[in-house]
């Protein structure tokens, strides 16, 4: 917050800045853009047991605009798409096999991270209001399985999505 106000207190002085501020904000998503690109690609290479159907389906809705109909340039973009996912390890200089492992893991935590505080807030709007503002502490302090407990011993049902990945969990044995 005191950075951003820093920076229109700048441009408000100095219209000047705000050209420069643009070309970094470009430049930063430039480079954003590249990486996920890049992790992407990775992505399919690693995951998908169809990788070449799955770039030529997603070619032109990343790399066309959605009103484009003409089949040659949908094909074109998937030609492209494909080629730059079959060698996206030398052109964004990603290791293989570094991105899924990296990635899945990130993405698992988050995700139920995520989701687990989300669903627990709604479930604490509707049923102990007193609770809301804990609920990032909870999981500050202890684990999902832990909180689903003490929220089953007290209410007798969990929040939703909750069921579902705690049977996930306990599949994968944790």
């Amino acid at each position: 917050p005191q950075v951003k106000l820093a920076l229109l207190r700048t441009v408000v002085h100095n219209p000047s800045e705000l050209d420069k501020l643009k070309k970094t904000l470009k430049s930063n998503l430039e480079a954003l853009a590249h990486t996920a690109l890049g992790e992407l690609c990775a992505l399919i290479m690693q995951t998908c047991p169809n990788k070449r159907q799955i770039a030529e389906i997603l070619g032109p809705y990343l790399l066309l605009d959605n009103t484009v109909t003409d089949r040659k340039a949908r094909s074109a973009a998937s030609t492209i798409f494909r080629t730059i996912v079959e060698n996206c390890y030398t052109l964004f200089d990603i290791p293989e096999n570094s991105v899924q492992v990296t990635m899945s893991r990130r993405h698992t935590q988050t995700r139920t991270r995520f989701h687990a505080q989300q669903y627990l807030r709604l479930f604490f709007e509707l049923r102990d209001r007193k609770y809301l503002p804990i609920v990032d502490s909870l999981f500050q302090y202890h684990g999902f399985v832990d909180i689903a407990r003490g929220i089953f011993c007290k209410y007798f049902m969990l929040p939703e999505g909750w069921r579902s990945e705690l049977i996930s969990k306990q599949k994968s044995g944790v």
